[in-house]
């Protein structure tokens, strides 16, 4: 604790010192057009990217998502050589909005640019940067008001078609973590041979940030190879750098992806997802919906960690590639469908590892969408969270059953071998049950010894990602309409009252038990009814000490009843984050699962299709225009506090500050 204590302390007055330190961006990357593009994740932060102009190099790009109205800081300078004293690199910044007259190359459709020239600079800033001991000249610094949100680029190219080396940098806000200044020795090496600096014998050194960055190698090291412990200090897990992060893989992805145990989880819940979010029909190609997909995962990912697919058949393979893809630009988890269970006539699992073994045979290939979003088979691989392996079938299932299901996943997809290598051991299974008191207490599965006694059965000892889906449907006979806001009292009043005896999280415990006559108020207690107690205690009773709590909570409406408020949506993720769950998925959005699409889902709120239903109109009748956008945007600030408090709060030490 010492040591840290002292580097802390060193770390706070050098950071106070930091007035231009860019952190600089190592990339494999050709960058050479859109399709090669290095990614940012975080265009508000200090950026920088070093760079040599050749005849197979023209150009350097950077890509990045932005919203309307951020400002975009860019700047472009050279080394202090002799030979680049009238080099001229130019910028160019791309993207939709900007005109589209005059471009100077081919790029990409729909896009226009505002070009930045550098050729009439006469006497460029001098820049010495301290602690990499370097000299540039300053070309040009402007900063550019985005007037679109969607794709963007930033290109360094060389209108006169001189060759010489550069560095293209963006952003303004300085932000160095502990990962990053335990890689401060090789980034300084890479730095100072970028600018030609000849090292004496024992190289270049600031003593005190060198001995600082060589103690954080072993910090960082130590770190990783420390058992995990509390869930916030299990969450601290290092940020790698433009959005990559590391579980149990290192994933492009806003959280980690890893097993939590139960006391791990409890304060945080990391994933967040829709159900159904694909569009898709039986008679008709996957890639028939791709522009309808694309623009669901577009919506969808501005509020959650994870994508969910539906590998329905075999022939959606590569075009659920295809999406996740645009998936992986929002770095978004994935979560595959693909159900099988004992007596099926099918391969278990196929679907699964079809698209699996495609991935892994482009595993250190760029993979490509039509709208130019690219990974590797093996990035796409490492964001894979789980598979969805089956739904509400545990009665007749059982222990056995169940424990088949885990288990043949973990010898057709988890435990695999391909080509020498284990490369799936991240993926979990998730199967999904009833509610603890579904059906006037008629559930199946099993909390302790007594409830077994009383006809229920254990989960089995194998046992990964487990959970149950129960709804708050709001019927119109409770006596008032909850999209009313003079009723807010009242929708508040009931919503309490669900959630206390069904979600809500009680530090001292709950013994759950098998209750009868639920029509009996008496026992609307949480013994009778909570979800979150009797699943903790139905693991505890099973010994699986690999299960994590998956909660599938209501996002939609029956026809023919009110619509669910959004006050209910917010207490599931406030109940779900406090207690043990890790996942919470909404039911649902809808995709073309269903003979017709329903309106009363998660889009239906985004799209202001939502009908209102009451007793006095059962048939439903259109919502106001005002209705709609207070719905609307109800919604949607529900759902972005939901993302902020995982992202920016939960795991903000990964993700910097919303503003970026």
């Amino acid at each position: 604790m010492g040591k840290f204590a002292v580097i802390s302390g060193l770390l706070v007055i050098i950071l106070c010192s930091v007035a231009q330190a860019h952190r600089p961006i190592f990339s494999d990357k050709a960058a050479t057009g859109p399709n090669t593009a290095v990614m940012i994740s975080q265009p508000a932060i200090s950026q920088v990217i070093y760079r040599q102009i050749t005849d197979d190099a023209e150009q350097v790009w950077l890509a990045f998502d932005v919203d309307e109205g951020f400002g975009l800081f860019i700047q472009i300078g050279v080394p202090v050589l002799d030979r680049l004293k009238e080099f001229r690199p130019a910028m160019l910044v791309v993207g939709p909005g900007l005109p589209e007259d005059n471009l100077p190359f081919p790029l990409p459709e729909g896009a226009g640019a505002k070009a930045f020239p550098t050729d009439s600079i006469e006497e460029p800033r001098f820049f010495h940067e301290h602690f990499t001991g370097t000299d540039s000249w300053i070309l040009r610094s402007d900063t550019v008001k985005i007037p679109k949100s969607g794709r963007y680029y930033l290109i360094a190219y060389v209108p006169s078609g001189v060759k010489g080396k550069l560095w293209l940098s963006l952003g303004k806000k300085e932000s160095f973590g502990l990962a990053e200044w335990a890689q401060f020795g090789e980034w300084k090496k890479k730095i100072r041979k970028f600018h030609e600096i000849t090292e004496d014998k024992g190289g270049f050194r600031i003593p005190i940030l060198s001995d600082i960055g060589d103690m954080l190698k072993s910090a960082v090291k130590a770190d990783a190879d420390t058992e995990k412990a509390d869930p916030n200090g299990s969450a601290a897990m290092p940020a790698l750098g433009d959005g990559f992060v590391k579980g149990d893989v290192v994933s492009y992805s806003y959280v980690p992806n890893r097993h939590w145990t139960i006391n791990e989880a409890k304060g945080i819940l990391p994933y967040l997802c829709e159900y159904e979010l694909m569009a898709w029909s039986g008679d008709r190609p996957l890639e028939a919906f791709h522009k309808e997909n694309v623009r669901r995962i577009d919506l969808a990912s501005q509020w959650s960690t994870a994508t969910m697919f539906y590998a329905r058949r075999m022939d959606f393979r590569d075009e659920i590639i295809r999406l996740m893809l645009r998936a992986y630009r929002h770095r978004q988890l994935f979560i595959l469908r693909d159900y099988w269970q004992p007596g099926d006539d099918h391969q278990p699992f196929d679907k699964t590892f079809d698209i699996l073994e495609t991935l892994w045979a482009g595993k250190d290939k760029y993979l490509s969408n039509p709208e130019g979003d690219q990974a590797t088979g093996r990035q796409l691989i490492n964001n894979i969270l789980m598979v969805k392996t089956g739904d509400e079938n545990f009665g007749k299932l059982g222990t056995k059953g169940l424990e088949t299901i885990y288990s043949t996943f973990c010898e057709q997809v988890k435990n695999r071998s391909i080509d020498g290598e284990k490369p799936f051991t991240h993926i979990k299974a998730w199967y999904n049950m009833v509610g603890w008191a579904a059906w006037n207490y008629g559930s199946s599965w099993a909390s302790s010894a007594g409830d077994v006694e009383d006809g229920r059965q254990k989960l089995p000892a194998n046992t990964e990602c487990i959970g149950v889906d129960t709804y708050d449907y709001w019927w119109l006979n409770i006596g008032f309409d909850p999209a009313d806001p003079a009723n807010r009292d009242k929708v508040l009043a009931r919503v309490n009252e669900w959630h206390s005896i069904r979600t809500q999280y009680y530090p001292n415990g709950v013994n759950t038990c098998v209750c009868k006559n639920a029509d009996d108020p008496s026992t609307w207690t949480p013994e009778c009814w909570s979800d979150t107690h009797a699943l903790m205690n139905a693991i505890k009773f099973a010994k699986a000490d690999k299960a994590m709590m998956i909660y599938i909570g209501l996002s939609s409406s029956l026809p023919g009843q009110y619509t669910t408020p959004i006050e209910t949506m917010d207490r599931y993720y406030d109940n779900c984050k406090s207690g043990p769950w890790v996942g919470l998925v909404w039911w649902t959005s809808v995709g073309k699962l269903h003979p017709k699409e329903n309106p009363l889902g998660t889009l239906g709120y985004v799209d202001k299709t939502l009908i209102h239903y009451t007793p006095d109109s059962s048939k439903g009748r259109p919502y106001s225009k005002e209705q709609l956008d207070r719905l609307h945007d109800d919604f949607i600030a529900s759902r972005q506090r939901m993302f902020r408090g995982v992202v920016y709060g939960q795991f903000g030490h990964l993700n910097g500050r919303p503003e970026e």
